[in-house]
């Protein structure tokens, strides 16, 4: 009876899998990581250059690590005079180099996603922000990091969409 059991639930599990593939599409593959330190006010000044880390887990997923600047609605964002800002690679291969230049917005009605860069993965990704424009103290940018607003790195191959039939 255990046996019946067991391949009863063999088949089932079959039959499953085989309907997912027959349909076409493929299951996302997508690990957000926020940084080690989540809970901040992020000033970037020319005075005050922060950097934030990534933890990257070894083998969860394959795939690039994608830099992406992420706000709900409405949230929150202070600046001052020309805000925009560098993304330099603080460490690994590119260490110094400016993999990226942003400016944080955050939209009144719709949550905003802004694509940094993305890269190879690497077991640690740390990154530094400064003012691109560091002529003038009148240039600055601050919101909160948190879990659910600031910049994340995505890890995996499947994490925006190709087109808007997957949203």
């Amino acid at each position: 009876m255990r046996l019946d059991f067991i391949l009863a639930n063999a088949l089932t599990a079959t039959a499953t899998a085989a309907a997912m593939v027959s349909s076409g599409k493929q299951r996302r593959s997508c690990y957000e990581r926020a940084p080690s330190v989540i809970q901040m006010d992020l000033n970037v000044t020319i005075v005050f250059s922060p950097v934030l880390y990534f933890d990257v887990p070894r083998g969860e997923l394959r795939g690039p690590c994608t830099l992406v600047a992420k706000f709900p609605a409405g949230y929150p964002i202070s600046s001052s005079g020309d805000d925009l800002v560098n993304v330099v690679a603080a460490s690994g291969e590119h260490d110094g180099a400016v993999v990226g230049v942003l400016r944080f917005v955050s939209a009144p009605n719709v949550p905003t996603v802004t694509v940094v860069g993305t890269f190879e993965c690497d077991g640690v990704m740390d990154y530094q922000l400064e003012i691109a424009d560091s002529a003038t103290e009148a240039n600055w940018v601050s919101f909160e990091q948190d879990e659910d607003a600031g910049l994340f790195l995505e890890i995996g191959d499947r994490c925006r969409p190709e087109s808007e039939e997957e949203l």
